[in-house]
């Protein structure tokens, strides 16, 4: 929603509380029901140029319904009761109620609130809340969350009388949201409006009112995340009516929106140019329940945990079976240059021992030549030998 003094209302506990009461009205439950957290939205980009009006801002409200486990299935305030109340409830209509509660509160006066869209409603959980210190029941959430949406963005310039005064009107963009909904054949509820003070050239045969000023208008029409919502024809049918639409025929559109509003004659406008829209898609997805969802995140999580787990398992096994490769890599080696080694001493002590051996032999029939007794020519008889001679 767009809101004056955003920086100081966000911060505002008073303020919180006011919208948490809006919203309870709005949807016919108690406000103590009602959980709100207020947000600043950065500045969006908008199609156009021109000056950012000083003072105002976007602000997000991100809320939780928590129905007591006792309320009944049926009736009002039932957990049925609350997301129908939900599923059909427009910005206008929570637009009313949080500036009434504003209006009836303590910061009565200090902001203004416009309420620009509702986003999509996520599907209720149920959750335990303990409601003493010795009971606990269970209760049902229903939380609107920020949802994948198809968005259409564009602007339009017109020439409008007292234009300082006409950006800063909350019932202006109010009205205009609903001029340009009904111009281009959609819901209220799907448009988002920002307006610009801006110095633009008028168009060939465009008159130029007294005291004017020029208006930019960016829109973004955002189409609900939901099946019918997302069907391609839609789309389609949305940039074909901005496409086709005529500044003559707009202009007339918006005159009547802003006098059911504020009263005929509040503001003279004339719609000068229509700018060519731009589609913004998100991802294609096919459509699924919250629980569904959530089983297949759960079980890609333990998709991925398990080939996580089987990859370290492969690297693992790969590292101990290259460690075991090495290793009977090394005993092989070591065993053939064992074996090298080996034969060779073998054959050098083989080569020793045939020497030593041969040696032996030597020495043996050397001292075998010394030892033997003398001839018989050389023991005979002295005087035999002598007469012989």
């Amino acid at each position: 929603m767009v809101v004056s003094n955003p920086a100081e209302f966000v911060k505002d506990p008073n303020a919180t509380i006011a919208v948490a009461t809006g919203i309870a009205v709005a949807i016919n439950v108690p406000p103590n029901w009602v959980d709100v957290t207020l947000s600043l939205l950065p500045t969006r980009r908008l199609v156009g140029a021109g000056r950012k009006l000083q003072g105002t801002g976007e602000v997000k409200v991100d809320y939780v319904i928590t129905i007591p486990g006792k309320t009944p299935l049926v009736g009002v305030g039932s957990p049925s009761a609350v997301t129908t109340a939900l599923e059909i409830a427009e910005a206008a209509n929570f637009s009313r109620a949080i500036s009434s509660s504003i209006a009836g509160s303590s910061v009565s006066g200090m902001y203004s609130i416009t309420v620009t869209s509702v986003s999509g409603m996520q599907d209720s959980t149920t959750r335990s809340t303990g409601r003493s210190n010795t009971t606990e029941e269970h209760a049902t959430s229903v939380t609107h969350p920020s949802r994948e949406s198809t968005r259409v963005e564009g602007s339009l310039s017109m020439q409008v009388s007292n234009a300082s005064a006409f950006v800063i009107n909350p019932q202006v963009k109010l009205a205009l949201a609903e001029g340009i909904a009904k111009g281009f054949g959609v819901p209220a509820s799907w448009v988002d409006v920002d307006l610009l003070l801006g110095s633009m050239r008028l168009g060939v045969g465009i008159r130029k009112l007294q005291g004017e000023g020029t208006v930019v208008v960016s829109y973004v029409i955002t189409v609900p995340a939901t099946a019918d919502a997302q069907d391609a024809s839609i789309i389609s049918s949305i940039v074909s009516s901005i496409q086709n639409a005529q500044p003559a025929a707009l202009t007339v559109v918006m005159t009547n929106a802003l006098s059911a509003h504020l009263g005929t004659g509040a503001f003279d406008i004339v719609v000068t140019n229509i700018a060519a829209p731009i589609v913004h898609a998100p991802a294609t997805n096919p459509a699924t329940t919250p629980a569904a969802s959530q089983g297949r995140d759960v079980t890609r999580d333990a998709q991925s945990e398990a080939e996580e787990v089987t990859d370290n398992t492969g690297v693992v096994v790969g590292a101990v079976v290259a460690a075991l490769l090495v290793l009977c890599c090394c005993c092989v080696i070591i065993a053939v240059v064992g074996n090298i080694v080996y034969k060779g001493r073998e054959t050098r002590v083989c080569e020793i021992s045939e020497v030593r051996d041969n040696e032996a032999n030597e020495l043996r029939n050397a001292a075998s030549l010394q030892d033997l007794p003398p001839a018989s020519s050389q023991w005979q008889d002295p005087i035999q030998r002598m007469g012989t001679q």
